[in-house]
């Protein structure tokens, strides 16, 4: 099967979008929103945060997924896995984000997007 090349297009990720359309590739954008419905405008996907959680929380839940030891950030990454949380807010509305503001969570929401993307890909016959 053809590999496929997932970036976060949210805020900064569009340039960087932008830059591999420009040398002739066809990567699939995602741009995380706090809403509840996928979208799609041409290849960027505009995916609810708490979609791209479910579906990670899921793979590692069934252990679809695993983390190499050879990969050099994984430290890093699951440093990232064990900081990130839902928070419920005053009005019910749930939210995603490492629990404390100086941690990141960029990692996880780059595995959460590939993951996202191949999940619905093998679902609906992309």
């Amino acid at each position: 099967k053809n590999p496929f090349l997932v970036i976060d297009y949210t805020g900064v990720g569009r340039p960087v979008f932008d830059m591999f359309k420009s040398i002739g590739l066809e990567p699939k954008g995602i741009n995380i929103h706090g809403g509840n419905t996928v979208t799609r405008e041409g290849g960027v996907y505009n995916v609810p945060k708490r979609d791209l959680v479910g579906v990670l929380q899921v793979l590692y839940q069934n252990e679809r997924i695993k983390i190499s030891g050879d990969l050099k950030e994984k430290d890093t990454l699951n440093k990232e896995l064990l900081n990130f949380k839902v928070k419920i807010t005053d009005s019910g509305q749930d939210t995603y984000s490492a629990w404390r503001e100086r941690d990141h969570d960029d990692l996880v929401l780059a595995v959460a997007c590939a993951c996202w993307y191949g999940n619905k890909k093998s679902q609906w016959g992309w």
